[in-house]
């Protein structure tokens, strides 16, 4: 009998020191919880905030194309046909039919391109077309300035991305060819985009002078708001790798790699040929 007064009091110990320690396992994974929330709200909002500024830069690049489009292009064709107009024998000497009809065709050009360019104002233009015809337009209006040739090449069967990220890789496309003509001093440019079963991979090489190492990584590590910064961001905000580097003889490759459904897949070599071609 004398053992029954510390086996309560030891019993008793032992449920006061078990329900303690319940109560800061609780408390602590409450905790844990709760700083787990505010991290996932705050990459939430800063993948939010992203979009919102690809979205603000896409459209504002496509203003500078169409202003770029509407001077270079519809205003030399509007100016050809009046050159053509003014030059019409109105006497009836001579027939104007050979001129009319080259008129004719000028402006049927005109109104094509013009309604092209209406489209891609809408403020929604990248979110109603596939990522490849975003791609292939991209690269035509380089290809129309003359100033450097521009071709794309689809392999694979298209596979569906959430608009979210296709305009992400939008932009990060948009800021690889910016580079590409103001800094790389290249004659041609090549993309090409390729589906895999887990993965998209897309590619844009140039025959430029190429980045070199010691460039790439100061302008990568510069403050916010610098293009290539923004790629490495981006990438990073959607699971996509990124591989910018330095070809031989000459040029410069982007690579962006993004999977399907989740990072966790097999990465494909970027430093093997590429399966572009």
């Amino acid at each position: 009998m004398s053992d029954v007064p510390w086996i309560i009091g030891a019993g008793t110990a032992l449920l006061l020191g078990l329900s303690i320690f319940i109560t800061l396992m609780t408390l602590t994974y409450q905790q844990r919880r709760l700083q787990h929330r505010k991290e996932l709200d705050h990459l939430t909002m800063a993948y939010q905030r992203e979009i919102l500024q690809a979205r603000l830069e896409a459209q504002e690049q496509t203003l500078l194309a169409v202003s770029q489009e509407l001077h270079d292009n519809l205003g030399q064709q509007l100016a050809l046909i009046r050159l053509h107009m003014s030059t019409l024998d109105m006497t009836g000497t001579q027939p104007p039919g050979q001129k009319v009809q080259f008129c004719k065709e000028v402006l049927d050009q005109a109104v094509t391109d013009l309604r092209h360019l209406s489209r891609r104002l809408n403020s929604r233009h990248v979110d109603h077309q596939s990522l490849p015809d975003l791609l292939r337009d991209l690269l035509q209006s380089i290809q129309k300035t003359g100033v450097l040739t521009a071709t794309f090449r689809l392999q694979g069967q298209e596979q569906n991305i959430p608009a979210e990220k296709k305009l992400l890789v939008f932009r990060m496309v948009q800021e690889a060819l910016s580079n590409s003509i103001r800094h790389a001093a290249a004659t041609s440019i090549r993309a090409c985009l390729a589906y895999h079963s887990d993965k998209l991979l897309l590619q844009i090489s140039d025959d430029g002078k190429g980045i070199k190492p010691s460039e790439l990584s100061s302008r990568v590590g510069s403050s916010e708001g610098s293009g290539l910064f923004n790629m490495h961001y981006r990438a990073k905000l959607m699971g996509a790798r990124l591989l910018i580097r330095r070809q031989e003889p000459r040029g410069t490759l982007v690579s962006i790699e993004l999977p399907y459904y989740t990072p966790n897949t097999t990465s494909y070599d970027h430093n093997q040929s590429s399966p572009c071609g």
